[in-house]
């Protein structure tokens, strides 16, 4: 395999640099069956800066102006995993009239100017590590910020929860106070049936006590007796002219 690419800065007086992170490219003792190379224009024509292969982390490269070419040349025994790497276009303080633009770029002790989205974005941009200086402040916002969210996600979890168990409670207080209901009207029912039980038994012994059984059986008594009156002291007739009664006792 034979691959070419062409990287481009966005001005003519800018320049490239390549800050690899890894390399690895087969290599041998004979030599380098794989390679990378690094050109410093927009094509091979241009002087070759670099030939790379093997498995380290090179130093950074940098174009003398606005092109770099990159050409990977591989056969086809063995497939080790290629390489990484960052390329940032600046230009040079130092040899080149243009300034920083404080708002749009951000100025590196190394005397690049760099595109300021690349201040603090974890990677070395300015070669000496100047531009991830100073980015506590970025930390604590995106910290404060994923603080936040997680405090929102935590707190909506917890409304919601309680809101499900006030629900269920409320449910189940509704079910409680209809089954309370249901008894006390079967009680009272119970009670009214149970008082007008009560309130007939008690008119029949009533009614019962008024009238006493009466058995036929026996002798009635006679409507009226027949009594006389004892006879009064000027009776007609005194008990000695009763033949009928007993002799009078003899008085001493």
């Amino acid at each position: 395999m034979d691959c070419r690419t062409t990287l481009k800065a966005a001005s003519d007086y800018q320049r490239i640099s390549i800050d690899f992170d890894w390399i690895d490219i087969e290599s041998n003792i004979n030599g380098c069956p794989d390679y990378l190379e690094v050109y410093d224009g927009p094509n091979m024509s241009s002087p070759l800066l670099k030939r790379l292969c093997g498995r380290y982390e090179p130093i950074d490269i940098l174009s003398s102006g606005q092109y770099l070419m990159l050409r990977l040349k591989t056969d086809a025994y063995i497939i080790e995993n290629g390489f990484n790497l960052v390329f940032t276009s600046f230009y040079d303080r130092q040899n080149s009239p243009h300034t920083c633009n404080g708002s749009d770029q951000y100025r590196c002790d190394s005397y690049r100017c760099i595109d300021s989205s690349l201040q603090c974005d974890g990677r070395d941009n300015c070669g000496d590590k100047s531009d991830e200086h100073d980015c506590s402040g970025w930390v604590s916002v995106w910290s404060i910020f994923f603080i936040a969210i997680g405090i929102l996600i935590v707190a909506t979890c917890g409304l919601m929860c309680i809101c499900a168990c006030c629900a269920y409670c409320l449910t189940a207080c509704q079910k409680k106070n209809t089954n309370v209901v249901t008894s006390s009207s079967t009680v009272v029912t119970e009670t009214v049936d149970s008082t007008q039980d009560m309130e007939f038994q008690t008119t029949n012994e009533s009614t019962d006590t008024s009238l006493p059984p009466t058995n036929t059986s026996l002798p009635q008594p006679p409507p009226y007796a027949y009594y006389l009156p004892p006879p009064s002291y000027n009776a007609a007739f005194s008990y000695e002219e009763e033949n009928s009664l007993p002799p009078k006792p003899d008085t001493f």
